[in-house]
């Protein structure tokens, strides 16, 4: 099963209250990467969205 961009933002649209909508957009990964200790790592996914901003403009 896969869901498309659209249908992720009208699901958190319509389940989630304006505090936690997504503004920014959605990004799909193949795999979440974790820390040695096992955690999401967030430096990954801040390095990502950076590089992403980089190249838009």
């Amino acid at each position: 099963m896969s869901v498309t961009e659209e249908e992720l933002k009208q699901y958190v649209a319509d389940n989630l209250n304006e505090a936690k909508q997504l503004r920014a957009g959605v990004v799909f990964v193949d795999h979440i990467p974790r820390t040695t200790i096992r955690k999401v790592d967030r430096r990954y996914f801040k390095q990502l969205i950076a590089n992403e901003l980089i190249k838009s403009q």
